[in-house]
C-alpha cells in the first residue's frame, strides 16, 4: 500500500470513530480555485474531503450530483448546464464531449465511499476535482441537507400539502446568498410558495435562484409563477430521467419551495383588485393560490422537495435510440419536413394519380 493510500486510511479510521453527531461541517464556503486545474492539493486530501462531504449527508450529495447529471444530458445543455465545470473548459470554450464521457464513467457515490474507506486510489484525478466541485456548489456553494421525519413534516406544513403525495425527501437548500436573505427579511412577512419545473431545470435554478426572464409562462404577465398550494405545481414538475446510479433510481421530480417576501409589487389573490392585476396579464387577475414575482430580489428559495417514481429500466438500444435522437432532432426535424413535401408533391403528380386508380385505391 502507498504512503499515500496509508495517510487516507489513517484520517478515514479517525472519522470512523466520531459519533454521528460530531461529523465534520462541511466547508461550502470553499474556494472554487482550490479544486481547479492548478490545484495543489494532493490525491489523499482531496480524497478526505470527499470522504467528509459523503459521510455528513451522502443522501444530499447524491441528490446533488443527480441534478448535475439531468443538466448533463438534457439536450438544452446551453440553459441548463449553468455554472459549467472550469476544469472542463479549454481556451475559454466548453469541452461538453469531455464532460459527458466523465459523467458517464461516474461510479455511485456508494461505491465511491467503499473505495475511499478501503484507501483505494481507483478515481483518476479529473473525476475526484469534477465531483468535489459539484459537492461544493461551485461558484454558488450550493449546499443541501437533507432534512429528518420531524423536520420535513415541519417544513410541509408551511403551505398547501395537504391531499397531496409526499415527497420522498425533502432538503434545506443554502447559497451564498442565504445569510443576506435571512438578515434582510427577519421580522418581515413572508409568504411560502412551489415552484415545479422539469428536472433538467433544477441544476441551474438552484444555483443562480429563479430568475424572471428565463419564464416562458406569461398567461397572468411576466414574472416568476409560484403557487401556495402544492398540487398546481406538481403538474409543471414532470419526472424525469436522472442520474443511472443514483440511491434515488433514474426517475425522478422536483419541487421548489420558496419564502416570498409580501412586498406589494408581489402579485396575488386578494380582496385588493390592484394587488392580483399584472401588467400584459392575458388571462385576468391572478387566481387564487397563483402567486407572480417580478422582482427576483423578492423569493429565495429553501427547500427542495424530491419524488422518486418506480419506473422500468430502459434497454440499451432504447437508450441509444433516445440519444440518436435528441443528438439530431433539427436535422430530423428537416428530414421529415422534406418527406412530407415530397409525399405532398406525389399525390398531386398524374402518374401516380393514375397508378393509384389502376391499383384501386382511389375512385
Amino acid at each position: 500500500m502507498s504512503d499515500t493510500a496509508e495517510d487516507l486510511q489513517e484520517g478515514l479510521r479517525v472519522r470512523a470513530g466520531r459519533g454521528a453527531g460530531e461529523l465534520p461541517i462541511i466547508d461550502t464556503r470553499k474556494e472554487d480555485d482550490d479544486i481547479e486545474e492548478g490545484s495543489d492539493e494532493s490525491m489523499s486530501t482531496l480524497c478526505g474531503r470527499l470522504c467528509d462531504m459523503l459521510l455528513t449527508d451522502q443522501l444530499a450529495c447524491d441528490v446533488q450530483l443527480s441534478l448535475f447529471v439531468a443538466a448533463c444530458s438534457s439536450y438544452r445543455q446551453d440553459s441548463t448546464l449553468r455554472p459549467f465545470p472550469p476544469m472542463y473548459m479549454v481556451e475559454g470554450e466548453r469541452d461538453v464531449e469531455s464532460l459527458l464521457a466523465a459523467v458517464k464513467e461516474l461510479p455511485s457515490l456508494t461505491k465511491v465511499l467503499a473505495m475511499l474507506e478501503e484507501g483505494e486510489e481507483m478515481l483518476d484525478m479529473n473525476v475526484l476535482k469534477l465531483l468535489l466541485w459539484v459537492l461544493s456548489g461551485g461558484p454558488s456553494h450550493l449546499h443541501f441537507r437533507t432534512l429528518n421525519k420531524i423536520e420535513a413534516t415541519q417544513v410541509l406544513a408551511l403551505a398547501d400539502t395537504a391531499n397531496h403525495p409526499p415527497p420522498s425527501h425533502v432538503l434545506a437548500v443554502t447559497t451564498n446568498s442565504s445569510n443576506k436573505w435571512l438578515a434582510d427579511t427577519r421580522d418581515k412577512k413572508t409568504i411560502w410558495a412551489f415552484h415545479g419545473s422539469r428536472l433538467d431545470n433544477f441544476y441551474s435554478i438552484l444555483n443562480y435562484g429563479l430568475q424572471q426572464h428565463r419564464t416562458k409562462v406569461s398567461l397572468f404577465g411576466e414574472g416568476i409563477y409560484l403557487s401556495e398550494d402544492l398540487g398546481v405545481c406538481l403538474a409543471y414538475s414532470s419526472r424525469g430521467v436522472g442520474w443511472a446510479k443514483s440511491m434515488l433510481g433514474n426517475s425522478v421530480s422536483c419541487l421548489a419551495l420558496a419564502q416570498v417576501l409580501d412586498h406589494p409589487s408581489v402579485k396575488l389573490h386578494t380582496d385588493d383588485r390592484e394587488r392580483g392585476a399584472v401588467e400584459g396579464s392575458e388571462g385576468g387577475r391572478v387566481p387564487d393560490k397563483y402567486i407572480v414575482v417580478r422582482n427576483n430580489e423578492l423569493l429565495h428559495i429553501r427547500y427542495l422537495l424530491v419524488y422518486k417514481h418506480s419506473s422500468a429500466t430502459p434497454t440499451l438500444s432504447n437508450n441509444r435510440l433516445m440519444l440518436f435522437i435528441n443528438r439530431h432532432r433539427m436535422v430530423l426535424l428537416l428530414v421529415a419536413y422534406m418527406g412530407m413535401l415530397a409525399l405532398i408533391g406525389l399525390s398531386k403528380s398524374i402518374t401516380v394519380q393514375r397508378w393509384l386508380r389502376r391499383l384501386g385505391w382511389v375512385d
